[in-house]
């Protein structure tokens, strides 16, 4: 017998990260909110710095990627923040750990300096593909 829910999770435009259990798909239940993806991902060491303005050019405060791991005990959210400079920029890679409610316990951040845009998880293979916005070509990394 499978004791894990079917669980579905999404990133809001703002940052705040929401799971829901699918155990009763015609009524899905929410098992995890997290607000304050988009600080936590400017500032990962707890600081409490305002949110710089963006650029006129930036598409919004952030793109992001939502993947759960091939077994369903990870969820994984990568957010690529648009810096001042449209050339610098930077991914927050989340991981948190998935019970089998769907509810999820402490988080872990690893960071990574890029100029991707528009991130994306592949499935399986745990890599994340991204392309500068002034550019044709991807580019691939492995998850941490």
């Amino acid at each position: 017998m499978n004791l894990w829910t079917l669980v579905l999770a999404a990133v809001t435009y703002h940052g705040t990260v929401l799971v829901y259990s699918l155990a009763d798909p015609g009524r899905p239940a929410r098992t995890a909110t997290v607000r304050g993806l988009l600080t936590r991902a400017l500032y990962p060491d707890g600081s409490s710095q305002p949110e710089p303005p963006l650029c006129a050019s930036c598409g919004g405060p952030a793109s992001y990627a939502v993947a759960f791991t091939p077994d369903g005990h990870t969820l994984t959210v990568v957010v690529d923040r648009e810096e001042m400079n449209a050339n610098s920029g930077r991914d927050t890679i989340f991981d948190w750990h998935v019970t089998s409610s769907g509810t999820l316990g402490g988080a872990t951040a690893a960071g990574r300096d890029v100029a991707d845009s528009q991130p994306f998880i592949t499935p399986g293979d745990r890599a994340v593909l991204g392309s500068p916005s002034d550019s044709h070509a991807w580019h691939a990394w492995a998850l941490p």
